[in-house]
């Protein structure tokens, strides 16, 4: 058997990954699920994983329950009324650092973000630094957050707070 050029492996690699993908979209739409990119304020988000996390169960989990909810009864929260975004609305351009409230578009920076200590934990590590504070097993904080039990791992190795 020949050695594979870096290309040739890459692309192996690649369609191996798309065939996975594949097979748990494929799985996932079998059982009468479908994914739903949506984007929302960061607060939300945070406490959607609070809640998720209080609940011991996944924010997928929490989401799902409030849509069933508000399509169940539309009249028990009203409305917002969305304000259409035009370049002269949207804080992209404003002059000095980006920071969440003047750039909410971009992407945090993940060198910033790593932690030398708790401080400058992102939302996901924060709730998984409190967790992981509560005695659980990197599998059930992992479940709870809806991620990887390897995410969990890497996170509090790169936290400082694994052993």
């Amino acid at each position: 058997m020949r050695k594979l050029s870096n290309d040739e492996l890459a692309e192996n690699i690649r369609a191996s990954n798309r065939r996975r993908s594949e097979r748990q979209r494929a799985r996932r739409v079998k059982s009468g699920k479908a994914a739903l990119t949506v984007w929302i304020p960061a607060e939300l988000q945070r406490q959607i994983v609070e809640r998720a996390a209080a609940e011991q169960v996944t924010t997928s989990e929490i989401v799902t329950a409030a849509l069933v909810a508000h399509l169940a009864d539309p009249t028990r929260v009203e409305p917002v009324e969305a304000t259409p975004a035009t370049p002269d609305t949207l804080p992209l351009f404003e002059p000095g650092e980006p920071n969440e409230t003047t750039s909410p578009f971009l992407l945090p920076d993940p060198i910033q973000n790593r932690a030398v200590g708790k401080e400058s934990a992102t939302d996901r590590d924060a709730a998984i630094i409190k967790l992981h504070s509560e005695k659980l097993s990197n599998v059930k904080v992992a479940k709870q957050l809806g991620c990887s039990e390897i995410t969990v791992r890497r996170a509090l190795k790169r936290l400082g707070v694994a052993p």
